[in-house]
Parts: C-alpha cells; structure tokens; sequence
C-alpha cells in the first residue's frame, strides 16, 4: 500500500487485515504512521494525518490482533526540496531527519526488506508508489517494488494492481503485461477490496438464472 492519503484508505486497509499475511505500508501513506505511531521526527515531510489520528493506533493494534506483520520503511532519500537536481541525503527514520529536509522516497535497506516481503507472498494486491516516481532520482524505491512483484508473478504468483499512480508508473516503464490482472479503475478497486458493494456487479443475472 503505497500513495500520498492515508486518509483515503484506512477502511481498505482495515478490511485487507481480514485477509493478508503481511502489509507493507510507503510512501506518504507511512508518514503517518512512522510519526504518531512511533515517534519518529520526520524534518519537513508533508504528513497528511487523519481526522482522528487514534485510528492509525488501532490499525496497528489490530494487525496484532490478527497475527497480520505490517512493514513501514526504515530509511528514506530526502531532500530540501522536490526538484530533479535536488541535494539528496539518505536519512534512517528512527534517527530522524534533519530540520529542513524531506522524505520523497525509500532507502535502501527498506527496498531490501520490502523486497523480502514480495519475495514470500503467494498472492499480491498492490496499491500505491512508495515515492515521488515522477521524478527520476525519487523513482528507485517504486521501480523495486515494481520489479518484485514482476519477478513473484513470473514464478507463478497472482498479483492484481489497483490503479492509480500504480498504473502510471507500470506505464512509465512499458511493463503492462507482467502482472496478473491491473485495474484502470482505481477507486472501484479499492471499493470492492474495502468489501463494499458494487451496483453494477450486483444488479448481474445469476447464470442459475439463465438455464
């Protein structure tokens, strides 16, 4: 689970913690998390908190309950500022970032530990980019995720995209045909994972109907 909103997807991953193993959680949708869960110092990095910040706790906390591991990013590349020829500087998230920098991407030792998560998984949903693809020097921990999960679905495994900036950056690297199954429309995507109804899945005959 990847993207800028936590906010926008708390009740999909409160309902994929009925069902997955593991979760990983980057980009800004970490932020959060790695900020009011565990106190990290997070220098300038746009943390986009919800409403009700407790709910970041009880995600967490249910997690443990269901025995499900999540996975939040260790290090990041960061910089003053988002531009292309920005200074870059790899910060480790419990050590904090320096005051004036901030967080567009995952380190090194996070594309590693993500890619041990990927490596182990016999179904994949993906949803999200861990950093700022759309810029060249802030694409690395994208592109690897991407590339586990190309690597897990050529061994057999099934991995579904749920659209958004995740297809954008499958598109950026002409890779459409390496996953199981993308779907261009995001948000209904992410509503029938979230387990809500879908009107026009709904309202279908039933083929014990036809016969």
């Amino acid at each position: 689970m990847g993207g800028s909103k936590v906010t926008d997807k708390l009740e999909l991953i409160m309902n994929m913690l009925n069902i997955a193993d593991e979760m990983i959680i980057g980009g800004g949708m970490g932020y959060p998390f790695l900020q009011e869960v565990f106190g990290y110092k997070l220098g300038i990095t746009r943390v986009l908190l919800p409403e009700n910040p407790r709910l970041l706790h009880d995600v967490v906390e249910k997690a443990k309950s269901k025995g499900v591991k999540m996975h939040f990013a260790s290090d990041c590349i960061a910089a003053r500022e988002m531009k292309p020829d920005a200074e870059t500087k790899r910060f480790e998230f419990a050590k904090g970032l320096d005051a004036d920098f901030e967080s567009f991407d995952i380190g090194p030792d996070t594309r590693a530990r993500f890619g041990e998560v990927i490596k182990r998984s016999n179904s994949i949903f993906w949803n999200g980019p861990v950093g700022v693809f759309e810029i060249p020097q802030f694409r690395n921990g994208s592109e690897a995720v991407m590339r586990h999960i190309i690597n897990r679905t050529k061994e057999g495994v099934t991995s579904i995209v749920g659209g958004g900036d995740s297809v954008s950056l499958i598109n950026t690297f002409n890779e459409k045909k390496s996953f199981s199954f993308i779907s261009t429309g995001g948000g209904a995507s992410l509503e029938l994972m979230q387990g809500n109804k879908m009107p026009g899945i709904d309202n279908l005959s039933d083929i014990s109907d036809l016969k």
